[in-house]
């Protein structure tokens, strides 16, 4: 009688989505009256979000009512696409909520920063193989 062995189901480790993971300046770069400030205030610590596809080459941090909140760096953003293709992350929470200001920026930047303070997530998640 042969035996079998099969590998336990596991799951890829959560991905905390760093500072450096995130377009920090994303938000700020929307004018103050911009619907993604309603979403970033009306969003807590431990809400669910999803990270998906937005065109060729950004990926979109989104509330569960579909409200872009962020998008990854280019290079995160490079790397989910490398990784995810077009699929969205299903299980994926905020983990803390951090503030930013035009100064945080660099300076020649300043000039696309359109509101003087914004929220920006910082997140944990999981990705799931097809």
């Amino acid at each position: 009688e042969a035996l079998t062995h099969q590998a336990p189901n596991r799951q890829p480790p959560p991905w905390e989505v760093q500072l450096e993971d995130i377009y920090l300046s994303y938000a700020g770069n929307q004018s103050p009256q911009h619907p993604i400030h309603q979403a970033l205030a009306d969003i807590a610590t431990g809400s669910r979000v999803t990270l998906n596809a937005n065109g060729k080459t950004a990926v979109a941090i989104r509330d569960t009512k579909g409200r872009e909140l962020a998008r990854l760096s280019q290079k995160a953003a490079h790397q989910w696409r490398q990784t995810q293709g077009e699929t969205t992350s299903d299980e994926t929470t905020v983990l803390a909520m951090v503030s930013r200001t035009k100064d945080d920026g660099k300076e020649e930047y300043h000039y696309l920063i359109k509101k003087d303070r914004w929220e920006v997530p910082i997140l944990e998640t999981r990705h799931h193989q097809p």
